[in-house]
């Protein structure tokens, strides 16, 4: 079954990123995310794409794919006490 995970990149930086944000960004088949958060997985080939002001794109891209492909949501912080969720 396929996900949509969402996952903290901390501060944003390098130093920051947990092993399990790497994992998840590893095995996803598409990542969304913040400039800064697609900025740190740049080196990962997968389609991406940018979270803007125009959240109904991205909802829409998210309903394209969620049922066939993995897809990570990179967000700042921690997801579930300050950020996204």
């Amino acid at each position: 079954m396929k996900t949509i995970q969402v996952a903290g990149i901390g501060p944003g930086s390098e130093e920051y990123l947990l092993p399990v944000t790497r994992k998840l960004a590893a095995k996803a088949e598409r990542l969304v995310g913040g400039p800064r958060a697609l900025e740190l997985f740049a080196k990962l080939d997968k389609p991406k794409l940018e979270i803007t002001a125009d959240l109904a794109r991205v909802k829409d891209y998210i309903r394209q794919y969620y049922r066939r492909e993995q897809i990570a949501v990179l967000v700042s912080g921690d997801p579930g006490l300050f950020s996204l969720l």
